[in-house]
């Protein structure tokens, strides 16, 4: 797949970022196949799993109102285990090490304005964000958005959403530039993104 493939239709072309792609290749034990083109009997011999892309354009960031009781820091680099501990209390299921961490920092695609906190004065960090940037094909990755179990349904994950929209629209991207979302499609649809086909 080439870069211009790419970028004349990410939904359809590929289920990873563009960056994925070129690293690892086509996984060649995943069968993508579009919703549109789904019959259930085709494919009765596979595990099925849904991913999606959604798509936001970055014209119509939502102004970001902060509570006074919350402030948004950005994730240090000597922050490793903080990152991997953080994500391991949002999830049950989900176990990432210092290292694995340590490994998304080096990445060509690592971005250090778009890794941020959001704190609680008097509580400490409850939620965590991040994104990455794609210089090559201009496309901002949310790769990881959570918020302690304790705080979700709150508008903590929102004011995340729209942190890390506005730091990559004013930092890196134009207006028309593309954010690849692989979190809960409710969630973002909620919040502006929109379904790239």
């Amino acid at each position: 797949m080439t870069k211009s493939e790419y970028l004349k239709n990410p939904g359809r072309m590929a289920s990873l970022p563009f960056w994925k792609e070129q690293k690892y290749g086509n996984l060649s034990t995943i069968k993508i196949v579009h919703e549109e083109q789904y019959k259930e009997s085709d494919y009765r011999n596979y595990t099925k799993k849904h991913y999606f892309k959604l798509i936001h354009r970055l014209n119509e960031v939502p102004r970001l109102i902060l509570d006074s009781s919350l402030e948004i820091d950005v994730v240090k680099i000597d922050q490793l285990e903080f990152v991997a501990n953080f994500i391991n209390q949002c999830y049950e299921n989900i176990r990432v090490s210092k290292d694995e961490v340590s490994k998304w920092m080096n990445e060509s695609v690592f971005s250090p304005t778009t890794w941020v906190t959001i704190s609680k004065i008097g509580v400490g960090v409850i939620a965590l964000g991040i994104a990455d940037f794609d210089e090559e094909v201009k496309e901002g990755i949310f790769e990881w958005i959570q918020v302690l179990p304790e705080y979700q349904g709150k508008g903590i994950g929102k004011i995340l959403v729209i942190e890390l929209l506005q730091r990559l629209k004013y930092s890196y991207c134009e207006t028309g530039e593309i954010i690849y979302c692989c979190h809960s499609k409710e969630f973002h649809v909620k919040y502006a993104l929109r379904e790239k086909n």
